[in-house]
């Protein structure tokens, strides 16, 4: 089973909104000595409002607030939304990802998904394969945030590193609870 940890850096929090990078890394949630596979796109957000994507003031007006660094790893050379997506989906395909991780199921991947919508491009995942990283912290009582952070925040690649630091922390701190309760269990 492959993961891949998906992140991005937006314009807006609803599905259709101009997307400004993509991170992406290919990761394994029980092995964090795997080498990782990464995906990182910046993207011209004229070639997006062709296609119909909007951007909402709100999410501009958090953009002012944020750090100078954050600002910064959004410049740089930008790609056209599709060549940014059929590359996407030769990496999700390329890895055989069948398991696409968020810091919320329910804002990256959808946000990504209207994408390839909006552009006629076939989706590299199916709907059953998101996952939530903060499920997994919830179950075994995690807090990421206790974490010492790598990178810079909301830059898409950074972010999507430090969660999969994040999930394999989480996992092996559920892996410790159950083998102790394991070896409770067997001195009763």
């Amino acid at each position: 089973m492959t993961h891949m940890m998906l992140d991005t850096e937006t314009l807006g929090r609803k599905p259709g909104c101009v997307i400004l990078s993509i991170g992406a890394v290919i990761f394994d949630p029980f092995n964090p000595n795997q080498e990782n596979y990464t995906f990182e796109r910046r993207i011209d957000i004229t070639s997006q409002l062709l296609f119909g994507f909007h951007i909402e003031t709100e999410t501009l007006d958090w953009w002012r607030t944020q750090s100078d660094e954050a600002k910064q790893s959004l410049l740089g050379v930008t790609h056209q939304i599709k060549n940014v997506l059929i590359d996407f989906q030769a990496f999700c395909k390329n890895n055989k990802v069948d398991r696409v991780w968020a810091q919320g199921a329910n804002f990256d991947p959808p946000i990504v998904e209207e994408a390839f919508n909006l552009c006629g491009i076939e989706l590299p995942w199916r709907y059953s394969q998101p996952r939530d990283t903060r499920t997994v912290y919830d179950l075994f009582d995690f807090d990421a945030k206790t974490l010492p952070r790598v990178g810079v925040y909301h830059n898409a690649l950074d972010d999507a590193r430090f969660q999969v630091i994040a999930v394999q922390q989480a996992i092996q701190m559920g892996k410790t609870i159950a083998w102790q309760s394991k070896i409770n269990d067997t001195k009763k």
